[in-house]
């Protein structure tokens, strides 16, 4: 994997502050209430002016004493998964070469078919515009008619499970770069770390990857599934849009309800608030079986901290490994010429 130079110019904030040590634990402190509906976020991203650069790596909106969204975790042993969040990353970091990481996909031989997926449509050339700051392509919002053979689902895609098989640990961290993205991604502690550590460095993961995405991408990668409409929440919805006065035409098809729709694969315009509607629907994150995790509930809290670190630090680190190693090289080449 290599990535230029100039693509990490937003790593490297003045401001800087970790964020991960133990001086913000006192937060723990106040992680006594029972887990809350997600709908009752209090944390909303302001990105509708936002443009996103693809040419660069996005920018962290803020640290982890900041973060307070819910945090998916979950674990598969499905190449086809690994694959599928290649391909968003692909789209979305289109100035990385990820064939190394292709090659070396989790839980598939070198000389493997690799998993049959769909592919994803090319980016679109117009950079993005803040009426859809989560979406590469007008039409990538709407999944393409699935084909026979082709799940839904992309954990769903057949693979024969082997005793060598590693289970990986999949993270999704909603809204966590500054033009609105998501974060998504994989890894695997390795053999000889401590599995209770929550100060988890680069040295103790392999196979580690994360991407920034929009919602259109995973929809059309086939890496979500909603949950079912709360008519509750979808009442508020209206009444919330009612009040604003805005036309029910244009909304219905997005904001709340559309969000819930999204099992038929309604995801709508993009707007601000169409978004934190949609994300609050999703149910699982490119596999089953996984759990929201809530910085402010006692027996997630740990947990949710190592998942922050991971995404936020730890694949930091080593996209600056990667850059240093890619920089040593070059000054060898030119020596060598």
């Amino acid at each position: 994997m290599t990535i230029p130079k100039d693509a990490v110019t937003p790593l490297g904030s003045e401001g800087f502050v970790d964020g991960d040590d133990d001086e913000d634990e006192k937060a723990s402190a106040n992680a006594n209430n029972p887990k809350s509906k997600r709908d009752e976020r209090t944390y909303v991203p302001e990105v509708s002016d936002t443009i996103i650069d693809y040419t660069k790596l996005p920018k962290p909106r803020c640290n982890r004493p900041n973060y307070v969204e819910y945090i998916y975790r979950a674990t598969t042993t499905n190449p086809a998964v690994f694959l599928a969040i290649l391909r968003v990353a692909e789209r979305n970091l289109p100035f990385i070469n990820f064939d190394s990481a292709i090659t070396h996909l989790p839980n598939l031989l070198a000389n493997a078919r690799l998993p049959a997926i769909p592919p994803l449509s090319a980016l679109s050339s117009e950079p993005s515009t803040p009426s859809a700051p989560s979406a590469p392509s007008e039409s990538s919002n709407q999944p393409e008619k699935k084909k026979p053979n082709q799940p839904a689902f992309t954990e769903n895609t057949s693979h024969e499970k082997k005793e060598t098989d590693m289970a990986m640990t999949i993270l999704f961290l909603p809204n966590l770069y500054e033009d609105g993205r998501h974060a998504l991604g994989y890894y695997a502690l390795a053999p000889e770390a401590d599995p209770d550590t929550k100060q988890l460095n680069p040295e103790d993961v392999v196979q580690i990857l994360f991407t920034p995405c929009g919602i259109a991408d995973l929809v059309e990668a086939r890496l979500l599934e909603w949950t079912a409409v709360d008519p509750d929440m979808k009442a508020r919805a209206d009444e919330k849009k009612g009040e604003k006065g805005e036309e029910g035409d244009g909304l219905e098809g997005g904001g709340g309800k559309g969000a819930g729709e999204g099992k038929e694969g309604d995801a709508g315009d993009g707007d601000e608030e169409e978004e934190e509607l949609t994300v609050e629907y999703i149910e699982h994150v490119a596999a089953r079986g996984g759990e929201w995790l809530e910085r402010d509930v006692v027996g997630d809290w740990e947990e949710w901290c190592r998942s922050f670190r991971v995404a936020r630090r730890v694949w930091e680190k080593v996209l600056k490994g990667v850059v240093e190693v890619k920089e040593v090289e070059d000054v060898k080449d030119e020596a060598v010429g």
